[in-house]
């Protein structure tokens, strides 16, 4: 992995340093591979309450966003090893870094400073990649928890570049273009989840993960008889539907799961018909 961010970051920088030792640390820590909960909650717990941040690895005199960005790519390395057990923590202690520097510049009463930069951005991509984690792992509860952390903080984003920018038409338009495409990706990964939960037979969660991803569809296009609305924006009623037939059928025809899955049909056929 190294020799992968030599290619990126300048490597005898005292930000790439660091991060090989945050790294190291990191290492240390998780050395026994283990997917026990308690010890994911102890180990968790230990990364957010370590100082790490603060503390003799990583010194005031670097920029504490550029180590969290190199940490962030190391932690894509392990996913793309399926080492998610090497993964989340080092997604976790990119998380703890920025959210330290989110917390000074709360107490410097700069908040807004905070929301639009680049640390922001990170943030949201950290929780969105350990949401995809915990996807991997089958955990939806802290899967949803973690999209829905970073959709927030993307949110504030927009709404805070909304609100410094002079030019409100030009500036409007770049960042809801930005906040779409993240909602796209967002949606894009809860609803491979949902075909994941739907294949292995549990259908509540499912529903569960369709429904978020229904309305982040509408989010991202509110008119689906739009021309620029994409066929994806409609598979999720079909996908609503289906499961909601494979419910009903597992509970022996229950009607209220049918009439469901045929409504959801329904205005599948409907928005499709009118887009011909």
């Amino acid at each position: 992995i190294p020799t992968i961010l030599s290619d990126i970051f300048v490597t005898n920088s005292p930000e790439y340093e660091c991060a090989m030792r945050v790294y190291a640390e990191i290492l240390r820590q998780t050395s026994a591979k283990s997917s026990n909960p308690t010890r994911r909650r102890t180990l968790k717990k230990r990364i957010f309450e370590s100082s790490l941040a603060n503390g003799a690895i990583i010194k005031n005199d670097v920029n504490k966003t550029k180590v969290a960005q190199i940490i962030f790519m190391i932690s894509t390395g392990h996913i793309d090893r399926n080492e998610y057990h090497h993964a989340l923590p080092i997604l976790w202690t990119a998380l703890q870094i920025c959210q330290s520097i989110g917390d000074k510049h709360e107490e410097a009463k700069h908040e807004i400073e905070y929301n639009q930069s680049d640390t922001g951005m990170l943030m949201a991509d950290v929780l969105r990649k350990i949401g995809y984690v915990y996807q991997m792992e089958g955990n939806i509860a802290e899967c949803l928890d973690s999209y829905k952390e970073a959709m927030v903080i993307r949110r504030k984003i927009l709404d805070s570049a909304l609100g410094m920018q002079q030019d409100k038409t030009s500036q409007r338009c770049v960042q809801e273009r930005s906040m779409k495409e993240f909602i796209s990706e967002v949606a894009d990964d809860l609803r491979q989840l949902g075909k994941d939960q739907e294949r292995l037979g549990n259908y509540k969660e499912a529903v569960e993960v369709y429904g978020v991803v229904f309305k982040l569809r509408i989010e991202q296009h509110p008119d689906p008889l739009h021309p620029t609305c994409t066929p994806d924006q409609l598979d999720i009623l079909s996908d609503l539907g289906r499961v909601h037939e494979a419910i009903g059928d597992a509970k022996g025809g229950d009607d209220a799961h049918y009439k469901l899955s045929i409504q959801n049909f329904r205005e599948l056929y409907k928005l499709r018909q009118n887009k011909l």
